[in-house]
């Protein structure tokens, strides 16, 4: 009599047979292996009754990859827009706070 496989039995065939099994390590934009657990090797494969907590860690290293990055843009940002104020904007306005106008006036230029 056939049977559907049970998720746990799913999940070892995928780990086993998928010529890249899921381990408890990320590989950054860099291309480089970053560990995703401090408390595991990053040599070992994910256990099926750790896929949860593999998800959840997984979605917060790519969540946060580019914390540094980010924080860098936002303090530029804030150095011309006051914080309180640029929540009141919209896009366009934070646009010609922080480039200026599009269109160049002549007379203004010769003046």
């Amino acid at each position: 009599q056939l049977r559907e496989p049970s998720d746990e039995e799913a999940w070892r065939h995928m780990q086993e047979g998928s010529g890249r099994p899921l381990r408890w390590a990320a590989e950054d934009v860099r291309g480089q292996t970053r560990p995703l657990c401090s408390s595991r090797p990053t040599s070992a494969l994910v256990a099926f009754i750790d896929r949860d907590h593999f998800c959840q860690t997984l979605v917060h290293f790519r969540m946060h990859e580019f914390a540094t990055q980010v924080s860098a843009i936002r303090e530029g940002v804030l150095s011309s827009v006051p914080e309180l104020v640029l929540s009141l904007m919209t896009w366009r306005e934070l646009e010609s706070a922080v480039c200026g106008r599009p269109e160049i006036d002549i007379q203004v230029l010769k003046g």
